[in-house]
């Protein structure tokens, strides 16, 4: 009877000690799904601002091609006024040596 009783308090203890145990990874566990909660949440929030960029990033590379295009056009226009400029100059060149000749 003794040893019976023995049995039973050794396994009363270890069932005391599981159950702190237990109680302790509860704890860790709840700890452990509050943080991932707050890592989602702030993943969803750097998400949301990757998007947002991603929008931005989008609007000024639309900006941008628009901007190339424009440039392209006014560069085309630079030649073509540098062309006429220089045709230009070169029929006053001509008239001048017209005009230099019908002075002799």
């Amino acid at each position: 009877k003794e040893r019976h009783a023995q049995d039973i308090r050794k396994y009363k203890d270890r069932s005391h000690e599981l159950e702190i145990a237990c109680n302790d990874l509860n704890g860790k566990l709840a700890r452990q799904v509050d943080f991932i909660a707050k890592l989602k949440g702030a993943s969803s929030k750097y998400e949301a601002e990757a998007e947002t960029l991603r929008v931005k990033v989008a609007s000024l590379e639309g900006q941008a091609d628009a901007s190339n295009k424009g440039l392209e056009v006014a560069m085309g226009d630079a030649r073509r006024s540098r062309t006429k400029a220089l045709e230009s100059e070169r029929k006053v060149m001509s008239l001048s040596q017209e005009v230099a000749q019908l002075r002799q």
